[in-house]
């Protein structure tokens, strides 16, 4: 088996190479490694994919998003950056499972990184398979919730329970049509005009999240929010191109959507920055800032129009600090359950995770693309 590299200013071509076009399987989309190109935290010589070749068979393959911990609010961020990589993909094609190849990738990527590496959002099954590789330990939890606003049969059974997978287009309809029932939804809401959408580029934002970011251990920037938003990994559906059935991950949905509402005071001052990642029927709350706690219902009243004009099934929400603004029920809710995202880390970044785990939003990490 042979391993081979691709730094972050080699992926692009390999995407557009006629190894890409002919292969059976590929380790990426185009419009992913675009934006992986554009990490702003990315160095062009970081190893951003490692693939493992049995001759010329792609058997497996490992992602990695380059990202860096702030370990102090000291102002001069260029002296407190840690660089480290996400753990962002790992796949290995059926005909090779029990071979090794998973340890191989893990163990490559461990070397490259010097050991610095995490993980989160990961299938729990392979959370055995990261702790038995010894390059991971067992890291740290932020707590979670997921808010009903409709029913989602036709998404989580086929998925808890492949054999009911000839059910989907029954369950499907069951939805829409209990959906269709339940009432409560109010068709007449509209949303405070207060709200604005933000393509970033106000001065006064940035200095409001940088404000308000200061505590979170990856601290990301109004540029980063930019290229979140700018190059996403998740398109709408549109062509056979972007929906390339020989990438495992999701590249194409029906729906998807990053969007930043700003709401401001009479004097034109940001109370609140919120950025909502929209995926089919699920909405998550990917980054929130609030100066004015006074403010929260204008919050809801967003939340609950983009809920209504979008048919959201499903309301996301993840960080210690977040689930305080939401403890109360929201208009339309159904049902909310308790979840937890899981974190991996290596034994090397313990040092550099300490207390600031409260700060850490839904966003975080390759989440926020998701």
């Amino acid at each position: 088996m042979e391993l081979k590299l691709y730094t972050k200013s080699e992926l692009l071509d390999y995407c557009l190479s006629a190894e890409y076009s002919s292969a059976r399987d590929v380790s990426i989309s185009q419009h992913r490694a675009t934006s992986y190109l554009q990490n702003p935290r990315g160095d062009y010589d970081d190893i951003v994919m490692i693939h493992a070749y049995d001759g010329e068979i792609l058997a497996g393959y490992l992602g990695i998003l380059p990202d860096h911990i702030v370990e102090s609010p000291s102002e001069d961020l260029d002296l407190v950056k840690q660089k480290f990589g996400w753990l962002s993909c790992i796949w290995v094609h059926s005909e090779y499972l029990g071979k090794g190849i998973a340890k191989s990738l893990l163990a490559k990527m461990a070397e490259e990184w010097n050991g610095k590496i995490l993980a989160t959002e990961f299938i729990p099954g392979l959370q055995k398979l990261y702790l038995q590789s010894g390059y991971f330990k067992s890291g740290f939890q932020i707590p979670g919730l997921r808010i009903y606003f409709g029913s989602t049969m036709g998404d989580w059974i086929p998925r808890k329970f492949p054999a009911f997978n000839f059910t989907k287009p029954l369950l499907i309809f069951c939805d829409r049509l209990l959906n269709q029932i339940w009432t409560f939804r109010k068709k007449d809401e509209i949303i405070s005009n207060n709200w604005e959408t933000s393509n970033l580029d106000d001065i006064r934002l940035k200095e409001f999240i940088h404000q308000h970011h200061q505590q979170n251990p990856f601290r990301r920037n109004v540029d980063e929010f930019k290229w979140m938003c700018q190059y996403p990994w998740v398109l709408e559906k549109s062509d056979a191109v972007i929906c390339d059935k020989r990438y495992y991950f999701t590249s194409c949905v029906e729906k998807f959507s990053v969007e930043n509402f700003v709401l401001k005071n009479s004097n034109e001052e940001i109370q609140i920055f919120v950025q909502l990642l929209r995926k089919n029927f699920c909405l998550t709350v990917n980054y929130l800032f609030i100066k004015d706690t006074r403010m929260i219902p204008e919050l809801y009243a967003l939340i609950h129009d983009f809920i209504l004009r979008n048919k959201i099934a499903v309301l996301r929400v993840f960080g210690n600090q977040n689930l305080r603004l939401f403890d109360r029920r929201l208009d339309g809710e159904i049902i909310r359950r308790k979840v937890v995202r899981e974190f991996l880390l290596s034994e090397s970044m313990r040092q550099y995770i300490k207390g600031d785990v409260d700060e850490i939003q839904a966003g975080d990490g390759d989440c926020g693309f998701t």
